[in-house]
């Protein structure tokens, strides 16, 4: 669930991001404490109860800061005992100086007492030269935390801006180490939940929240949602298998699957490819998608008997649909998306894992069954299974003739409906929203959701800023400036601005520092609270940006004009932050998206073109595609569903599965006419004998693909529901627009010697049949 996950590690913006987050921090976790009653909140035993939670993770390495109440309320009793050292050392001066002074006059009285005086000036001074081993600590009591709360005009002090909200609501900001692991920010959510659990705060109540939390709780969702996604497609498949396909041992083909699906997870822990929001679905669609080839050689091996027979006859055509497969998944791998790139690796193995699965296994095990057989039941069985033609023969047979007779028509209408589909592509909006992805019951999301209401803002834009000394007189400018223009132009987006300036201006006796003024002052101020906006050498700071919860387009738009505000300078500055990441991954889906299509279309082409050497016969399998690709994205607009980071890859997906479909057809239809059949005859045994082999694999398909839809995850329902419209339409048009260009394209389809073979073939038979 990490950054790497939105985009690319060379892009500027992820580069950035990194750098940012090793000099002042990452992600971080909100603890928001409520007092309903009103009057507890800031009481002595809950600050002490939050200053114990901090004390417990004083050593943690892998937290870069604590900001709350309690730990603010430390800072100034801190500061308190330096200024208290500070004096005690310069009234030890002072005394040390008026001793020497008195012991100059001749008067013994004043000799006295200026030796007195020395006495005195020796005990501050050796107070001061132990007051190290004095720890400021939170208050002893309710009126001296008071007194460190509030002004003397009983206002709350401004330095307690940032982490106390209103007088019923403050913040326990854990700022946690930059680009951190996902098991180490799970451990600090654990302890901190524990530490808070320990200190039994009755007074008040609190949430825990943040995205550390959010992305936690996800992940657990996660793999709920595998395992429930995938037994529902091994309950499609029993189902579509019983009903549809009508062969013996017909579920072998499921248990196939099975295995290579477990295949494929370990192919993925050995190449180390995570697990994402998007290639979560990869398992029940490998079960849908991965069964069509053993269904296919088994529905052959039926048919021939023999495992040399049905390779020689179908394995040629399951292999080329397997290669146009994966060249349809490898157009993936040009999404500039990390997460689609996965899906693509993954459905890449699958699928050929799949295919050596069907060959290696499923072959074997039919053969040694048969060869158990006897051969009276077998041949008696295999007669039956030929000979009954089935209702869905009968469908097949009657749809395809009227597609014949009616094909201009219907070719019409098709390419009608699919260029009205990609004039509308454009208009159908983009949503990397990933809240909107997961499940919206899930209770840490209404916990952020909560927090967000209450604190007003959980997103953040951050200007990194790089500079050789940060603190010069220019720079000091220079950010001050661009602190104040940010909240007066920018106030209906952004909530609070936090920076360097904005820590000074809290606690600056004068708003007229000068230049060495400033940089004095920010040398007295508390390191920890220095530390989020200045780094240890000065040459990098921060201005943190808190803003609303923005649609896509909106933070588009605010970062462009943020970048434009800030190009004046001789800092490097750049936009960064988890919001300007998101922004990175829509760009990265709307410029990738077609790129991928384009790229897909274009490998299968050219290695279809490879095999067939004839430029029709390449095209042909993938016309059905495109046109269904167009049609997709006119019912994505009319249906008003945005392309996610899983939608996008629709058109690549459909080329892969789909190719698979119209392969498998067209290369029994020229078995069939290289036999000597005419087109008709052809293209009816075609549809009747490989018909229900394609009506099963493509119901197992959207099976897979269907099982989607049941998730809590609305991404992969969104996504789901698409792609059953899209294999259905893949199904629909091989059987529709298919045959359709195949019978008005058969005059290119095969060569001049086929041609005469198959002229010779039919003039044998009618002289066999005269005799």
């Amino acid at each position: 669930t990490g950054n790497e996950t939105l985009v690319q590690s060379d892009n500027e913006v992820f580069i950035s991001n990194k750098q940012m987050e090793a000099s002042f921090g990452g992600d971080s976790i909100l603890i928001l404490f409520t007092d309903e009653e009103k009057g507890n909140l800031f009481s002595l035993e809950n600050i002490q109860k939050m200053w114990q939670v901090e004390q417990r993770f004083q050593y943690e390495d892998n937290i870069f800061s604590f900001m709350s109440p309690a730990s603010v309320v430390h800072q100034l009793t801190q500061r308190q005992s330096t200024e208290i050292k500070k004096q005690v050392l310069m009234l030890s001066e002072g005394l040390e100086e008026m001793k020497g002074k008195m012991s100059g006059l001749a008067f013994g009285a004043f000799a006295t007492m200026g030796e007195k005086l020395g006495d005195v000036s020796k005990g501050l001074s050796t107070f001061h030269s132990k007051s190290g081993m004095m720890v400021a600590d939170i208050p002893g009591s309710q009126e001296e935390l008071d007194n460190v709360l509030y002004d003397e005009n009983g206002q709350m002090r401004s330095l307690f801006s940032n982490v106390v909200i209103d007088d019923k609501n403050s913040l326990m900001v854990v700022k946690l180490t930059g680009n951190l692991g996902d098991e180490y920010k799970d451990q600090i959510a654990k302890d901190l939940t524990s530490a808070l659990e320990k200190q039994d705060f009755t007074s008040i109540s609190y949430v825990i929240s943040g995205k550390p939390v959010l992305d936690s709780s996800l992940r657990n969702e996660m793999k709920t949602n595998m395992v429930m996604m995938v037994g529902l497609a091994v309950m499609f498949m029993l189902i579509v298998l019983g009903l549809v396909f009508k062969v013996r041992w017909r579920m072998l083909s499921l248990g196939i699957i099975m295995v290579s699906v477990i295949a494929t997870i370990g192919f993925m822990g050995i190449l180390s490819v995570p697990i994402t929001m998007v290639s979560m679905a990869v398992f029940p669609i490998l079960i849908g998608l991965g069964i069509d080839y053993s269904i296919q050689f088994h529905n052959r091996f039926e048919e021939e008997k023999s495992v040399r027979r049905t390779m020689t006859q179908i394995g040629k055509a399951v292999a080329i649909a397997v290669f146009a497969t994966v060249l349809g998944f490898i157009s993936l791998y040009a999404s500039p998306v990390p997460m689609i790139q996965d899906f693509g690796k993954m459905l890449t193995i699958g699928v050929i894992i799949s295919f050596l699965g069907s060959v290696l296994l499923l072959l074997p095990i039919l053969t040694l069954r048969n060869k158990n057989d006897k051969q009276t039941q077998q041949h008696a069985a295999l007669k039956e299974i030929i000979q009954k033609e089935t209702v869905l023969d009968k469908i097949l047979k009657f749809s395809t003739k009227k597609v014949i007779k009616f094909s201009i028509p219907i070719l019409i209408v098709v390419i009608g409906l699919s260029v009205t589909g990609f004039l509308v592509d454009g208009k159908v909006g983009v949503q990397t929203d990933i809240e909107t992805f997961m499940p919206q019951d899930m209770h840490a999301l209404k916990d952020i959701h909560f927090i967000r209401d209450t604190v007003g803002s959980t997103d953040q834009v951050v200007l990194y800023m790089k500079a050789r000394d940060i603190l010069t007189q220019e720079n000091i400018d220079w950010i001050q400036t661009q602190t104040k223009n940010i909240e007066e132009k920018y106030s209906d987006i952004v909530v609070g601005v936090k920076s360097l300036d904005t820590l000074v201006s809290n606690l600056a006796p004068d708003t007229a520092l000068s230049s060495q003024e400033y940089i004095d002052m920010v040398d007295t101020l508390p390191k920890q609270q220095v530390s989020m906006f200045l780094n240890d050498d000065h040459s990098e700071s921060v201005i943190l940006l808190n803003i609303k919860h923005l649609p896509t387009e909106d933070l588009q738009k605010f970062i462009s004009q943020l970048k434009d505000d800030t190009a004046n300078t001789s800092m490097k500055v750049q936009i960064t932050g988890k919001s300007v990441l998101d922004v990175e991954m829509v760009n990265g889906l709307t410029s990738g998206r077609i790129k991928m299509t384009i790229i897909g279309l274009a490998l299968v082409f050219a290695a279809l073109l490879i095999i067939y050497r004839n430029p029709f016969k390449a095209l042909i399998p993938i016309l059905p595609v495109v046109l269904i690709i167009g049609m997709s994205s006119g019912i994505m607009y009319l249906l008003n569903i945005r392309f996610t980071p899983i939608t996008a890859t629709l058109g690549a997906l459909v080329l892969g599965m789909g190719t698979e479909m119209t392969v498998m057809l067209l290369e029994r239809y020229l078995e069939e006419r290289r036999t000597g059949k005419d087109k008709l005859e052809s293209m009816l045994i075609t549809v009747t004998m490989i018909g229900k082999a394609i009506v099963a694999s493509g119901l197992t398909t959207i099976g897979g693909f269907s099982v989607l839809m049941t998730s809590e995850f609305i991404i992969l329902r969104d996504f789901g529901f698409m792609t059953v419209i899209n294999i259905t339409l893949a199904l629909l048009s091989t059987f529709i627009v298919l045959p359709a260009i195949i019978i008005l394209l058969d005059r290119l389809l095969l060569s001049k010697h086929e041609f005469e073979k198959i002229r010779i073939l039919k003039e044998t038979k009618k002289s066999r049949l005269a005799t």
